[in-house]
């Protein structure tokens, strides 16, 4: 069954064009499906698409300069709170080892890293400062749901006397890679 309806759309967004004070607002109206009015805040300019949206922009007119550095504030402010998260977070890293060597089962090492943003990182085993490819286990990162990540990796190794067993973390907010050594008497 069809039924005749009408809707109208509203929406506004803000854009930070290199700065905070270069901050637009850009307006759009659809009503059933036609572009029915569109404001852009840097060319102050109100366009409209049909002889209702002409009306309309006559009115807006009167609303842009009474409410418009209002909308262009209220952007500006929510920009700031984001900039937070586009700043780097380095990580929280955890070396720890989850089962030692007994018998003929391997020792188990897990190297965390928690509340990092953004999400590019990498955990890299070590053994003697050589890279370990056999025998780990890594997940992808994980998104903790408040803009930070988490990533985890396991070694499976039989502990050698003397041996120097490491996870090296890569990351944007490192100037070098950092290197997390394990001690046997960690096990």
């Amino acid at each position: 069954m069809l039924v005749d309806s009408y809707y109208f759309i509203y929406t506004y967004g803000c854009r930070t064009l290199r700065s905070l004070q270069n901050t637009e607002v850009v307006l759009s109206l659809v009503y059933n499906e036609g572009n029915f009015l569109w404001y852009n805040s840097t060319e102050n300019t109100v366009t409209a698409y049909s002889e209702p949206g002409s009306k309309w922009a006559r009115e807006f007119n009167s609303w842009r300069h009474k409410e418009a550095e209002k909308v262009i504030s209220d952007c500006r402010e929510y920009g700031r709170q984001l900039s937070v998260v586009n700043k780097a977070v380095r990580p929280r890293v955890m070396l720890r080892s989850l089962r030692p060597a007994s018998g003929d089962q391997p020792a188990v090492l897990m190297c965390s890293a928690y509340d990092f943003y953004p999400k590019p990182i990498t955990l890299t085993w070590l053994r003697d400062g050589e890279k370990v490819t056999a025998d780990v286990v890594s997940t992808e990162e994980l998104t903790d749901g408040d803009w930070h990540h988490q990533i985890h990796s396991q070694l499976e190794f039989t502990p050698e006397p003397a041996e120097n067993i490491s996870c090296m973390v890569e990351r944007l907010s490192f100037r070098e890679p950092a290197l997390f050594h394990w001690s046997h008497s960690d096990a």
